[in-house]
């Protein structure tokens, strides 16, 4: 599988993907907003898929530190490999593309999430291999 940026010709893929993501994360999504962000992602360069067809897809930002404007910081926004390609190596895929995407706009840091629904222990340790820190644990509830 390979990592690639994602273009308009992806959107149908990633808006799929989208809902599933948003299922598993137990996200209140609607389409409408979906393709949006998807469009703007795609326009920004900062929306990737891999496999082809795609079976997973990830989107970056990358923003001044909060505490340190001089600073770069890469977040992942989201991030989904379809279960079926799940251990074949797209996750991983997507995290070397992201990092070296990432770097080249000169983030200094990349932060990623693991959702505990969605194999989070594993994809924890996947990126305590790639080198990894836990840093910070976040919470939701629905107001």
């Amino acid at each position: 599988m390979t990592a690639r940026l994602a273009t308009e010709h992806d959107l149908l893929e990633c808006l799929r993907m989208g809902r599933d993501f948003a299922k598993a994360a137990k996200f209140e999504a609607d389409d409408v907003s979906m393709v949006e962000t998807l469009k703007d992602l795609i326009q920004g360069q900062s929306l990737f898929v891999v496999g082809h067809p795609s079976h997973g897809m990830a989107g970056v930002i990358v923003y001044p530190n909060y505490f340190n404007r001089s600073r770069l910081v890469a977040q992942e926004m989201f991030w989904w490999v379809d279960p079926e390609a799940r251990g074949l190596g797209a996750g991983r895929e997507l995290l070397t593309t992201i990092e070296a995407w990432a770097k080249d706009r000169g983030a200094d840091a990349l932060t990623m999430i693991a959702l505990d629904d969605v194999d989070g222990e594993r994809v924890a340790q996947m990126y305590k291999a790639a080198g990894y820190k836990p840093l910070e644990r976040n919470f939701l509830k629905v107001l």
